[in-house]
């Protein structure tokens, strides 16, 4: 996400990977830049960390 890189989200590295490459595209074309705020996955509040999804924050400015 902060590289602003949309070719480098593979196809079963996230399901809203097309409207996530369309955000990195016009991010990078208005020159935007991205920080990420937070990291988790599903294990943070489920428990069971053998089988997760991940979920990120980021801040556009």
């Amino acid at each position: 996400m902060e590289s602003l890189q949309p070719d480098a989200i593979g196809f079963d590295d996230a399901c809203g990977r097309i409207p996530v490459s369309g955000l990195l595209v016009t991010a990078k074309e208005h020159g935007l830049h991205a920080r990420t705020v937070d990291l988790r996955n599903s294990g943070d509040t489920a428990g069971d960390k053998s089988r997760v999804v991940g979920y990120g924050a980021y801040v556009f400015n």
